[in-house]
């Protein structure tokens, strides 16, 4: 480890809720857009999720759950999204589908 010699000074008007606010965990990046669709079965589950203020859940005519956000550092929300197996699919972002 080395001790530079240069000095850092936050920023008085830094809010660190605000700069985290569209996190999934504690990683921040390119506010991206995430759309899932869910199955009917777990329609409960999703309603019961701790998500994002601003996530949009709407349950469709199909009885499929409709779930967007926007959130940074979406490689986090990968195990989230695995842990429901062939309950999910995956429309947007195309990088998260695979």
């Amino acid at each position: 480890m080395t001790l530079l010699s240069e000095s850092y000074d936050i920023p008085e008007a830094f809010n660190p809720l605000q700069f985290l606010s569209n996190a999934w965990g504690i990683m921040t990046g390119f506010p991206t857009r995430i759309e899932l669709h869910f199955s009917p079965e777990v329609k409960e589950r999703v309603m019961e999720s701790v998500l994002p203020p601003d996530a949009e859940v709407r349950v469709l005519g199909s009885g499929y759950i409709r779930l967007v956000m926007t959130i940074g550092g979406w490689k986090e929300l990968i195990p989230w999204v695995l842990g429901w197996g062939g309950e999910v699919e995956v429309i947007e972002p195309e990088e998260l589908r695979g």
